[in-house]
């Protein structure tokens, strides 16, 4: 539950900001030199750098939950 909460948010944040570094992407063109602005193949690589990093982010807190009694946890509450 805890990873596809972070995965719903990670995939959130990445439709917001795609289309903006897409349509910022124009104003940049003087400063790169030799590489498309809107390379389809760099694009890929930093979603799916960003997708993995919120899975294993999202893992070490949803083990930690898994790991813990249930009842130990509603008494705490």
């Amino acid at each position: 539950m805890i990873v596809r909460e972070v995965l719903v948010l990670a995939t959130a944040g990445l439709a917001i900001s795609i289309p903006i570094a897409l349509g910022t992407s124009r104003f940049l063109r003087s400063f790169l030199f030799q590489i498309r602005p809107n390379d389809p193949i760099a694009l890929a690589t930093a979603v799916a750098i960003l997708l993995a990093a919120a899975f294993l982010a999202g893992c070490v807190p949803g083990s930690r939950a898994a790991h813990i009694d249930p009842m130990t946890a509603l008494r705490h509450e």
